[in-house]
């Protein structure tokens, strides 16, 4: 015989927003409530039932709410009587106010965490209304009716929710929570996460990857991010470098990296080889390929905008892990009911421990490394693999007053040192690297009326990079016959205040305005010496500090209504102190959905960047420094974008995106060594290049989702010009990065407890310089720059991973397969000068150097991870 378990609970004068949230994380049971009104109320006492609705009509029975089931959510709401009364009080108050009756604003909350999800998309069943939460996850959406409606919500990684909502004659807060996705394995008890990769809304130039989907990338890292955002169109997956993120062909210096209120310069470890950034403390990634809206300023490119976990409201879990490389730890705590911490650290063992994986990542930086030698390096006959580690931090302290506010305080801290000596009788090379990177960042947000948004935040954030490099070779008299040595130093501070205020005046329309106080301050040294036997080949020594101050203003117009689904004027003013100039930057976004699925979209404006990379002729992760414009020797980084492109939702599962896009950039800047014939002596001089680019393209996505899986592929078609008048020879030719065609496919499939992974990527060649030189060193008058392109470029990676419940710790182990069939992929063909290039020329000789830079050939790579 069954008994039925009654529930039962007791409380001492707790919220009744406390009691809900307590009742629905307990028995998982979906329960919508007003959260403004319910923090009024005080619930004391014992309480019991047969069933949850049982339990809730016992804990509503003496108060002012009563509850209503419709379909698998519980809606909490006022007694009939108390909404009368309520709108009584409003009309006798306020008789000559027009009442903002038909309203619906709220949160959209992690139903596992608590967490409120940034960016959810929510609209009426119908379509004719919709809106987008904002960075906190707070939405408002304003009805010209007062009758039910239902509104569906939409996030990545999470199961689509539609929920019946009552329009009320009050101002009053909804608590909509979602449940992740799954995938069900058998019919009794085993579920998994099921991780999508990306979502395309209706925005031209926007994506939004999933965080939680970088562990089924395949990846050298099952921690980084970038394997997963390599994968979408317009993302360069052929460089084989977490530093080297190309958006739609532009230079990575023009992707604006923003973490939770502030900027980070520096993204990567290992000398650009892994992310940074550890998923386990990231919520939310939006990616901006172009024609962003007007809050967004200091970006030519892109904008990828990263937000950190605030932490789980119920219950603390944490995680350790460890791979070939690295191990890491994670803690996601809630204090008290208000505060949530989260906090995640990673650190290399590769300074007391060097693993295959390590050895295979060095050896491939040694052809950077056999690029600045005096010498080839192979004649080197002891080992010079160098001390390295990393480290990088991740903190977050938040902190809920109330349900319409949120105050945070973020940390990051990350560090590279690499410490390379290797000396014989004959030959010497030393090389060191220091890459400090650090930020903080504060926010608040609050809803101060139903229409009324305020948020404020203020992030500063440091970058250093101390970069020396020795190499001298001897003769069998161990006289010094060669030297070469480099060094960079460049520290640059950031530091921005904004402040934004947003207005929902309309059922469809609202305005956001903001201020933005910036001051970014630079300082680069850099030396440059080279001989060869008597003769001084270079010797450059530059400092330059700069400093520059910014102050913004933007406003926008963002409205969407039936087939009108986004429409976004805006304007953004900026004025810069070195320049003494005020810039306009107007911008727009539209999209118009022509029939039921499918979806038109467009977008363009003008966008500047005040602080630039500057390549010069150094080496590796090492081969350019941060700079603040002046204007003048370095100019302000314009770009001018038009997107076009539509969305076809194919079936409820299968969804095509495709997006034409033109870019031109000006005030881009170089820095070359070039030969020049000094009496009779050959010695390199430094040469400064301005240029523009005209990038054209179009991207293409196919994505299909199924239960246990996912399927995506994704083309680019592209054409990156350089146009320079300093080169007398060809002002117009290839950039260093254009590559005409990239096609990736990625398939994903849970097979019960394990996740199978696979993505191929293949990319046509990219330019490499082949130069032609007369006997003076000049190039000849047919020489053409980036003529000729290295081979194609193609592999396959796979991965598997696998998850077993322990007792209350979950085990989960993920193997990778980086270049599955080991092909032998050129990345880029580099070159420089040998120090005899006149006699080289005399006979007949090339004087320049190639270097092949090689991807990597076969790597496998394995993750172990416990969380409890």
């Amino acid at each position: 015989m069954a008994f039925a378990q009654k529930l039962s609970y007791s409380f001492k004068k707790k919220t009744l927003s406390e009691v809900l949230e307590k009742v629905g994380a307990d028995n998982h049971v979906k329960i919508a409530f007003d959260a403004q009104l319910a923090d009024n109320q005080l619930v004391s006492g014992y309480f019991k039932g047969i069933s949850v609705d049982e339990l809730i009509h016992a804990i509503l029975s003496t108060g002012r709410f009563e509850m209503e089931r419709i379909g698998p959510v519980c809606v909490v709401k006022p007694r009939k009587a108390d909404d009368a009364a309520v709108a009584s009080t409003l009309l006798t108050v306020k008789p000559t106010v027009e009442l903002p009756r038909y309203k619906i604003w709220g949160t959209i909350v992690d139903q596992e965490t608590g967490e409120k999800l940034p960016y959810a998309y929510i609209y009426t069943q119908d379509k004719k209304y919709s809106v987008t939460a904002n960075a906190e996850g707070y939405f408002n959406l304003i009805l010209p009716t007062a009758k039910p409606v239902t509104l569906c919500i939409s996030y990545l990684g999470f199961e689509k929710k539609c929920v019946e909502v009552f329009p009320e004659i009050r101002s009053g807060m909804l608590s909509i929570n979602l449940d992740r996705s799954n995938t069900v394995l058998n019919s009794v008890v085993v579920t998994q996460r099921q991780n999508y990769l990306v979502q395309i809304p209706s925005v031209a130039g926007k994506s939004t990857l999933n965080p939680r989907a970088a562990s089924d990338v395949p990846s050298l890292n099952q921690l980084d991010f970038t394997s997963s955002l390599q994968m979408l169109p317009g993302i360069d997956a052929t460089a084989e470098s977490a530093s080297n993120l190309s958006i739609r062909k532009s230079p990575a210096s023009q992707t604006q990296i923003l973490f939770d209120g502030f900027t980070l310069y520096h993204i990567n470890h290992f000398l650009g080889q892994l992310s940074a950034f550890n998923t386990k403390a990231i919520k939310d990634i939006q990616i901006f390929k172009g024609g962003f809206d007007a809050r967004y300023g200091g970006a030519a490119s892109s904008i990828i905008e990263i937000t950190g976990k605030s932490g789980n409201r119920y219950r603390s879990n944490f995680s350790i892990g460890a791979d070939f490389l690295s191990a890491d730890a994670f803690a996601d705590i809630p204090i008290g009911k208000k505060f949530g911490l989260v906090i995640a650290a990673r650190r290399s063992y590769t300074d007391v421990c060097q693993t295959s994986l390590y050895k295979d990542l060095f050896n491939k930086l040694r052809e950077d490394i056999a690029e600045t030698s005096t010498v080839d390096i192979s004649s080197y006959n002891e080992k010079y693999t160098p001390e390295y580690y990393f480290y990088d931090l991740h903190s977050k302290l938040t902190y809920t007053p109330d349900s319409t506010q949120n105050l945070s305080l973020s940390v990051y801290g990350g560090k590279d040192n690499m410490d390379l000596l290797s000396r014989s009788k004959f030959l010497y090379l030393s090389e060191k690297s220091d890459i400090n990177n650090y930020g903080i960042g504060f926010k608040w947000s609050k809803q101060v009326r139903d229409r009324y948004f305020f948020r404020a935040s203020f992030g500063y954030s440091s970058y250093l990079l101390n970069f020396t490099h020795l190499n001298i070779s001897r003769n069998v008299n161990l006289v010094e016959v060669a030297r070469r040595y480099s060094a960079l130093h460049n520290p640059l501070k950031d530091a921005t205040a904004k402040v934004e205020y947003e207005y929902r005046f309309l059922p469809s329309a609202g305005i956001i305005a903001g201020t933005v106080l910036s001051n970014q301050t630079s300082t680069y040294s850099f030396k440059s010496y080279r001989s060869n036997q008597d003769n001084v080949l270079a010797d450059v020594a530059k400092r330059v500090g700069s400093d520059g101050t910014s102050a913004a203003g933007y406003i926008l117009l963002n409205t969407g209504k039936g087939w009108l689904k986004n429409f976004t004027p805006g304007l953004r003013l900026t004025y810069f102190s070195p320049t003494q100039k005020i810039y306009l930057e107007p911008r727009v976004q539209a999209s118009v959905e022509v029939f039921k699925k499918l979806t038109l979209k467009a977008a363009g404006g003008r966008y500047l960047q005040f602080i630039n990379s500057i390549p010069v002729p150094f080496i590796g992760d090492y081969a350019s420094y941060w700079s603040v414009v002046n204007g003048d020797s370095l100019p302000v980084v314009k770009s001018n974008h038009f997107i076009a492109g539509f969305t076809y939702d194919a079936t409820s599962r299968l969804q095509f995106d495709v997006e034409t896009y033109l870019k031109k950039a000006q005030g881009l800047v170089s820095q070359k060594m070039v030969p020049v014939v000094r009496n009779g002596k050959y010695r390199l001089r430094q040469v400064t290049f301005y240029s523009s680019n005209d990038i054209i393209g179009v991207d293409l996505l196919a994505k299909y989702l199924y239960p246990k899986g996912q399927v995506a592929l994704a083309y680019s078609l592209s054409k990156s010009t350089i146009f320079s008048k300093d080169l007398k020879s060809d002002n117009e030719y290839p950039a260093d990065d254009d590559q005409r065609h990239e096609f990736k496919a990625f398939i994903s499939n849970k097979l019960w407890r394990f996740n199978f992974s696979a993505a191929w990527i293949f990319g046509s060649g990219k330019p490499w310089d082949e130069i032609v030189l007369y006997s003076n060193l000049k190039p000849k008058l047919d020489y053409q720059r980036n003529e000729r392109r290295i081979n194609v470029y193609h592999r396959l990676d796979f991965s598997t991973s696998y998850e077993q419940k322990i007792g209350s710790t979950l085990l989960s182990v993920t193997a990778s397969i980086f270049n599955l069939y080991d092909r032998d992929n050129e990345t880029m063909r580099s070159y420089s000068f040998s120090s005899s290039a006149l006699k080289d020329v005399s006979n007949g000789k090339s004087p320049l150097i190639y270097n092949d830079i090689l991807g990597f050939r076969f790597t496998p790579s394995l993750y172990l991870n416990l969380t409890f």
